[in-house]
């Protein structure tokens, strides 16, 4: 039998692998998006289980200090304290560090969607953290230029708000996604969407240093322990004139 039959071999029409090509085309273009928003939807729920566990190590401070929760930052000239990456230290130290004890676990302060100047390497940086603690409501408010109703107070040497003073636990932020090691409210000033949105460092102790990594979500930290993914706009929108609540320990600062 010879191995050559004399059929006409065919093979594709240039028409037919175009036809091909579009199909592919069509069908990355529906479903690299979704793969998109799947990836980050992961990134959102590991970020949301680091707030977790920096609200875990809140309350632990908390019960160590008279139910107080930490300032800000204190300022410190202890030359035998170091760093979580071990280097020796006699600087500020700002509120991660100072539940950072309880914590034990660096990669915890570092969210899968921030920027990689805003990772943090174990040391003190006042410029760039990825998350941020709620540190002073806007003065317009009552609450005043020196005290003020964020729940760190807001002073350095001072003890932040006990937990009796914080009459919402359940509705009042304790930290959100940032930029910096804070989120300052500086009359009444609100972010753009752009800022809110904006992916580089910390630039100045307002709250435009709030930071929507996921989906126009912030993986957010409340005072009694719950977290959740909440929509920039809740919590930050300027339309919105309910947002103030979230960043307020008392009630009477609202009236």
């Amino acid at each position: 039998m010879p191995l050559y039959s004399g059929r006409k071999q065919h093979g594709f029409t240039l028409i037919e692998l175009l036809v091909v090509i579009a199909i592919i085309s069509i069908l990355a273009a529906i479903l690299f998006p979704v793969f998109a928003r799947a990836r980050e939807n992961a990134r959102r729920t590991s970020c949301l289980s680091n707030v977790k566990q920096i609200g875990i190590g809140f309350m632990m401070y908390s019960q160590d200090f008279d139910e107080r929760m930490p300032p800000s930052y204190i300022v410190a000239t202890d030359s035998n304290w170091k760093y979580p990456n071990g280097v020796t230290a006699d600087s500020t130290r700002t509120w991660y560090l100072l539940i950072y004890p309880y914590v034990k676990n660096m990669q915890v302060y570092n969210c899968p969607s921030a920027d990689p100047g805003l990772q943090y390497t174990g040391n003190y940086n006042t410029a760039a953290f990825p998350y941020s603690y709620n540190y002073k409501a806007p003065e317009n408010i009552g609450c005043g230029s020196t005290y003020n109703c964020g729940v760190s107070m807001g002073l350095p040497l001072e003890a932040g708000a006990t937990q009796a003073a914080i009459e919402d636990p359940t509705g009042t932020i304790l930290v959100t996604e940032g930029s910096m090691f804070i989120i300052q409210f500086y009359n009444n000033t609100l972010p753009t969407e752009a800022q809110v949105k904006a992916t580089g460092g910390g630039g100045t102790y307002f709250v435009r240093s709030a930071r929507a990594r996921h989906l126009d979500t912030m993986s957010t930290l409340f005072v009694d322990g719950h977290v959740k993914a909440m929509n920039w706009k809740t919590i930050l929108g300027a339309q919105n004139p309910d947002t103030i609540k979230y960043w307020t320990t008392a009630s009477q600062a609202l009236k």
